[in-house]
Formats: C-alpha cells, structure tokens, sequence
C-alpha cells in the first residue's frame, strides 16, 4: 500500500490513501466480464449495491426506501441489505430477488457483515462510519442519502461527508437517476484507484 507525499499523519481520519479497488471491481465485474472495468461503462445488470438502513423506526421513510429497492430490483440489480428494524427487513424479505442480511443494531456491526460488493448506499446520516470503514479497509465505495440538516461538523463527520463516493437526496426516488448515481461513482472510484 503506498502512502500519499501530502499525508502529515497516517492516523488522521480523512487523509487516509486510497487504496486499489474490490476484488469484484477488478475482476471487471461492473462491465459485465468484459474487459477492463476501469474503461467500460458499467452495465447495470451486474453491478451489486449493498444498503445499510439503521433507522429505528419504520415510517414514511422506510416506505420510500421500499419503494427505491422495489424500482431497482425490477431492472434485476442485485441488491443486499443490512437494516436495524425487524419490521422492515420483514417488508424487504418479501421483495423478489434481494437478499437481506441479518439485523444490525451499529454502523461497526453493518461494516462487519457487508459482503463485498460493487458499492454502499447509506441511507442515514449515522450510518455513515460503516460506508467510511468499508472504503478505508475494503476499498468499497459509497453513496450517502443526503439529510436535510446539514453534516456533523466534528472530524468524523467530515470525514465521512469527505470520502462519499456521490449523494442522493432524501425526496429522490428515481430509481433511473440513482443507477446514473451508482455509475458515475464506481467509475469515478475506478478512475483514482488507477492514477493512484
């Protein structure tokens, strides 16, 4: 692993180098096996999206998150979830063709049972330290669901507003704009793994 020359700390949160990407962005996975993934455009049909949802409750939000999975899932994108309510892993649990990963109760325990996969999409501001922890180990990028109120002004907090792959906001359901979202970041992400 090479260090960046800019870094005065290697212990400093957000100045972490960037590391080479998943296994599955290697292998050319996200350009559905052909060639270098790096270069090719990424087709949606192989790209595998994990969520981490660690809402408490289960209200309108988890309704919209719902119905996000529900428009991906009809394109066949296979898609993984880790979320904290049992009501709503049930709901997801009876979505065709998504798998839902036990209940997790902390962004640490989301981190730890992510499988690998193509990209994070975080869905709550405090679960943000599972797409930082997934980056700076794993070299998984993520997206995060943008809050209305603005970040956590604490080091943490930047830092994992810093390192998002791309945002989304709250009230966008568009299932089409989040695949361009998706995209544009893993080719992104594939793009500084590789000057890098």
């Amino acid at each position: 692993m090479m260090y960046r020359k800019n870094i005065k700390s290697p212990f400093s949160v957000d100045r972490f180098p960037f590391v080479q990407p998943s296994e599955c962005l290697e292998r050319g996975n996200l350009a559905g096996g052909r060639g270098n993934a790096a270069s090719s455009a990424l087709s949606h049909q192989s790209v595998y999206i994990g969520h981490i949802n660690l809402a408490k409750s289960f209200n309108g939000a988890g309704e919209h998150f719902v119905g996000l999975i529900e428009a991906l899932q009809r394109p066949g994108i296979q898609q993984y979830m880790l979320v904290r309510n049992v009501e709503l892993a049930k709901r997801l649990d009876l979505v065709d063709g998504v798998t839902v990963g036990p209940v997790v109760r902390s962004a640490l325990s989301a981190y730890c049972l992510m499988p690998t996969v193509d990209i994070v999409h975080i869905h709550g501001p405090s679960d943000g330290q599972a797409g930082l922890l997934l980056t700076l180990t794993r070299s998984i990028p993520y997206i995060l669901t943008r809050p209305e109120k603005t970040p956590g002004k604490g080091p943490l907090g930047r830092a994992v507003y810093r390192r998002a792959a791309g945002m989304v906001y709250s009230a966008d359901a568009d299932a089409t704009k989040h695949l361009r979202i998706y995209r544009h970041a893993v080719n992104t992400w594939h793009a500084t793994a590789a000057s890098s």
